[in-house]
């Protein structure tokens, strides 16, 4: 969460987040955005490119308009903890109900 407050505050679109993309370190308690950054654009620029797995996670009015929205970290997000948590979507860790 706080990663993503932060891109959002400095008006930055990572465009790329994901489990390959973060370093967690168990002892000191962190988690470090390293990787995709290569993809990041200010927010309300136009797009050039993203990783395909970003673009099947936009919303339709992104990918019509082509600018980039803080709404795409959010969502690629969910679907790295879902992919921590051992699930292929938020959909399938909402179901599991170890966790509800």
């Amino acid at each position: 969460m706080h990663i993503l407050t932060y891109l959002s505050y400095a008006k930055i679109m990572h465009g790329a987040l994901s489990v390959d993309n973060f370093y967690v370190s168990t002892k000191e308690h962190s988690l470090h955005l390293y990787g995709g950054w290569e993809y990041a654009h200010k927010i309300g620029d136009k797009l050039e490119y993203l990783p395909s797995e970003s673009v099947k996670l936009c919303s339709s009015g992104m990918l019509k308009n082509k600018i980039a929205e803080s709404s795409l970290d959010w969502e690629c997000a969910r679907y790295a903890i879902s992919e921590v948590m051992g699930h292929k979507s938020p959909a399938e860790l909402r179901m599991d109900k170890k966790f509800n």
